[in-house]
């Protein structure tokens, strides 16, 4: 088995799943939008709060997570990874941003 290396900044223009906090960012000023990558990073945004949205991103440390889908916890208000395999879910709070998951 051959691996290519991407180099970082490519991998971060491919965007691989996507999740909103809420069905309609124009009606929920809170709402927020996560965008995973093919790069390990997960990118925090609220599109509605102000004038020009700022991005918080987050490097993703553990590879169990690079090919799974993001999705909101309504219950929670995280965002939510399943790792590889569904053994291990990894959390991030979209007002408390951090690169270590609550696992």
């Amino acid at each position: 088995m051959h691996c290519i290396k991407i180099p970082f900044h490519c991998q971060t223009q491919i965007v691989t799943y996507v999740s909103m906090s809420s069905s309609s960012p124009e009606d929920d000023e809170d709402c927020v939008v996560a965008v995973k990558f093919l790069a390990p990073q997960l990118s925090f945004c609220k599109p509605a709060g102000k004038s020009k949205p700022e991005w918080t991103n987050i490097k993703i440390e553990s590879s169990c997570f690079y090919s799974s889908r993001v999705m909101f916890s309504k219950k929670d208000d995280m965002f939510r990874i399943p790792g590889s395999g569904g053994h291990l879910i990894g959390s991030w709070d979209p007002c408390k941003p951090s690169d270590d998951p609550k696992l």
